[in-house]
């Protein structure tokens, strides 16, 4: 976390606090009982002192097993920071200090997600797929699902309009503050053809909007 002039503010990680982790291995090794916490070690603040460096793998409180490199980090109508992570999204206060998770076994790395003014949650997650009838063939697709507080799927963006299907392979979700989705992802449309002709079919990628009751927004279409 950074501040609006680009200073240092804090960052967490699984023992991202050199110094708290350092002061953990010294009281083990002189067989003293341990003080310091996993949400010490998990936390570093400029403010602290101490000493702030990179992060080891895990699934504990504030550790990450798996980040996305697209935008799987949001922030909530209240400050509470969401982040992507392995079969789970973490939540954490505006000070760095773990909230809890929202757990969602076996849908691997979360590869976006949206929060709408309402607090309604939005997630693309690299093992959560669908079969989509693309015309040409049936493939399996990411799909952008709603998630409750507690993990549950609430539902999931599809329908089709004018022959053009929910977009497969989804690669970003966003909301904006009326409440409604925004996704990128490949679109397959059927291509006018002559009479006798096979089908033929059109694969783009384009930017399709949903409301906040997950119909489609008919006409806003752009092709990227």
């Amino acid at each position: 976390k950074f501040s609006p002039d680009g200073e240092f503010l804090l960052m967490i990680g699984g023992e991202v606090n050199k110094t708290q982790v350092k002061k953990r291995e010294e009281q083990e090794a002189n067989a003293e009982p341990v003080t310091v916490t996993e949400a010490e070690e998990n936390l570093c603040t400029a403010a602290s002192g101490d000493v702030c460096g990179a992060g080891t793998s895990g699934a504990g409180a504030g550790q990450f097993k798996s980040l996305g490199f697209k935008d799987p980090i949001e922030l909530g109508p209240s400050g509470t920071i969401y982040v992507g992570d392995q079969d789970r999204i973490q939540k954490f206060d505006e000070d760095g200090s773990y909230k809890g998770e929202i757990s969602l076994p076996g849908a691997g790395k979360t590869e976006s997600l949206a929060l709408s003014p309402d607090g309604r949650l939005y997630v693309i997650s690299a093992a959560v797929t669908e079969p989509i009838d693309i015309g040409s063939e049936v493939v399996n697709s990411k799909v952008v699902r709603e998630i409750g507080p507690s993990g549950e799927e609430l539902d999931r963006l599809t329908g089709e309009w004018e022959e053009r299907k929910t977009p497969r392979e989804p690669v970003a979700v966003a909301v904006d503050a009326e409440g409604n989705v925004y996704v990128i992802g490949k679109v397959v449309y059927s291509v006018p053809v002559k009479e006798g002709e096979p089908p033929k079919f059109k694969e783009v990628e384009e930017v399709l909007a949903f409301d906040d009751e997950g119909r489609d927004l008919s006409g806003f279409v752009l092709e990227v």
